[in-house]
C-alpha cells in the first residue's frame, strides 16, 4: 500500500505559520525576503536558500521542507495483512478510505466512506470480507459520499461524530470516541 501525502509544501508552511502565530508579512521579515518572495515560494518557484530561510523563520528542519518543496520524497510502500488503502480522486484531490480486517475471521470495518462504493465492494468480494462497522472520522462529502450505499448494502453498524449528521441518514447515535477499537495485526 502506498500512502500518499496530504500535505504539501505549501499545506506545511500554511500550518506552521498559524502554528507560530506570524503574519506572511512577519513571517517573510523573519526570513529575510519579502512576503511576494514568501507567496512565489508557495506556488513552487524559489531557491534552496530561501526554503532554509523559511524554515528556519517558522522552525521547521530545512532538508525535509525542501524534499517536499520539489515534491521528492514519497513514503514507502507499507503490506500489512488486513489492511488496505483506497484511493480515489475528487475534483483533483485525493480521497482516502481504509477497509481493514481480521484476517481469520474475515470481519471488517470501513474508516470513512470514500466517493467510490464499488471498489470497496470488489475489494470486499475479492478478499471474502464482511464488513460489519462504518466510522466515520468526520462528515465533509469526500468522506460520505458513498455511505448512504455502503450502510445499506452491507448493514453494516455505522459510528460518527455524534455532532455532525450526514444527509439522508439518521444522526449518529454513537460517538467516535466513546468506541474502543482492538487490533491484533503484527508489522513484520
Amino acid at each position: 500500500m502506498k500512502i500518499p501525502l496530504e500535505d504539501l509544501f505549501e499545506d506545511i508552511i500554511g500550518k506552521a505559520q498559524r502554528g507560530v502565530k506570524l503574519s506572511d508579512d512577519e513571517v517573510a521579515a523573519k526570513a529575510g525576503f519579502t512576503s511576494s518572495a514568501l507567496n512565489r515560494l508557495r506556488t513552487g518557484s524559489g531557491t534552496r536558500a530561501e526554503v532554509d530561510a523559511l524554515a528556519g523563520a517558522l522552525g521547521l528542519k530545512p532538508e525535509p521542507l525542501w524534499e517536499s518543496f520539489q515534491r521528492s520524497w514519497e513514503p514507502e510502500a507499507v503490506g500489512v495483512d488486513g489492511l488496505e488503502q483506497v484511493n480515489t480522486d475528487m475534483l483533483g484531490f485525493t480521497v482516502n478510505t481504509y477497509l481493514v480486517w481480521d484476517p481469520s475471521s474475515r470481519s471488517s470495518a470501513l474508516f470513512d466512506a470514500g466517493i467510490d462504493p464499488e471498489t470497496l465492494f470488489a475489494i470486499r468480494d475479492r478478499r471474502n470480507l464482511k464488513i460489519e462497522s462504518i466510522f466515520i472520522t468526520h462528515t465533509h462529502e469526500d468522506h460520505v459520499a458513498a455511505l448512504k450505499e455502503l450502510a445499506e448494502k452491507t448493514s453494516a453498524r455505522v459510528f460518527g461524530p455524534s455532532r455532525e449528521s450526514v444527509s439522508g441518514l439518521p444522526r449518529f447515535k454513537r460517538a467516535i470516541a466513546s468506541r474502543s477499537v482492538s487490533s491484533r495485526l503484527r508489522l513484520s
